[in-house]
């Protein structure tokens, strides 16, 4: 899942050379898989390839699905129901309604207050979107904190990591060094292998640190349709070629969109995201200073990603480019 989430990544980094980009690489992978269970011929076939599925069993992703249905015997028994009340609710209503819908789904992950003050640690600095642009931001500055933080030779980046209450869950920063690589460049190299890597480094590289993170907000919306079909799905969305016989047996059954959003933001008391829950608390430690600060400042364009890290798979995943 994190491999199809990457190389998703990438290809949406190629049509969005410019544009801050996030979305979760499990709720795309999720829909998609869904999709092939319903799906038949050469539409489950395009389906397929684009998950990569063809190198795994796909039953045990079947056995697992069963698995979840279980849970959702209230839904399935009222199917007609719900759906009518879904389709008349976005047919009646206005768009504000379905952004309070969208905010409500969101969770909330609160720094300790007493560490970060809103004045003391807010200061504004810029940020160079390119060598010709130039932003001023506000920034979260804090010194002398006990953090997770390497320099990666293979990517050439300074990587940090926050990590969430009991552990369970970190946001990572890769931060390229621009004199030697690239914003894409680095996203080029990123594999689950090197996902790995990165956690276990992190694990071994703890630092008294300076750290200067943008007060970041990423809002996205991406044209999946487009997407997919960079994947090499087309069928699904053909009127007449479209196959979900697995799923009913009425004709000309076709996808019409796929909308998929979410959001990031990242302020003195934590971070707001919208597809994970947890709460983030930063250490603090008594300090000794015999060992030079660690710098950290998010300046420039940076990539970013929230991994659950028992599974090691990648929750949220995204680039901030330009404020």
């Amino acid at each position: 899942m994190t491999e199809f989430g990457l190389n998703f990544f990438r290809m949406m980094a190629v049509s969005e050379p410019d544009s801050n980009i996030l979305f979760s690489p499990t709720s795309v992978f999720a829909g998609l898989s869904m999709l092939s269970l319903a799906a038949n011929c050469k539409t489950k076939s395009e389906i397929k390839a684009a998950l990569g599925s063809n190198k795994y069993p796909f039953e045990s992703f079947h056995t697992l699905i069963k698995e979840l249905y279980k849970h959702f015997k209230r839904f399935s028994n009222r199917g007609s129901y719900f759906l009518n009340e879904i389709n008349t609710w976005y047919t009646d209503k206005s768009i504000s309604d379905a952004e309070a819908f969208f905010k409500k789904c969101s969770n909330y992950y609160n720094f300790d207050r007493s560490t970060l003050d809103p004045e003391k640690n807010t200061r504004e600095g810029d940020f160079f979107t390119n060598e010709n642009e130039v932003t001023k931001i506000e920034s979260l500055y804090a010194s002398d904190m006990l953090q997770n933080c390497y320099y990666d030779e293979y990517l050439m980046s300074q990587i940090m990591e926050i990590e969430y209450k009991d552990h369970a869950l970190s946001l990572i920063v890769i931060l390229p060094d621009h004199t030697k690589t690239s914003l894409d460049m680095v996203g080029i190299k990123l594999t689950n292998s090197i996902i790995d890597g990165i956690g276990h480094a992190l694990k071994n590289n703890q630092h008294v640190s300076d750290i200067w993170l943008p007060k970041l907000t990423l809002d996205c919306g991406h044209d999946m349709i487009k997407n997919w079909n960079n994947l090499g799905i087309f069928n699904v969305f053909e009127k007449d070629d479209a196959d979900l016989s697995k799923m009913t047996k009425m004709e000309e059954v076709f996808l019409v969109s796929f909308f998929h959003r979410m959001s990031f933001k990242l302020t003195e008391y934590g971070t707001c995201v919208y597809e994970t829950a947890a709460e983030v608390k930063n250490k603090t430690v008594a300090m000794t200073y015999s060992e030079t600060p660690y710098k950290f400042k998010a300046d420039h364009p940076f990539i970013i990603y929230v991994l659950e890290k028992k599974s090691n798979i990648v929750l949220c995943l995204g680039k901030f480019v330009k404020p």
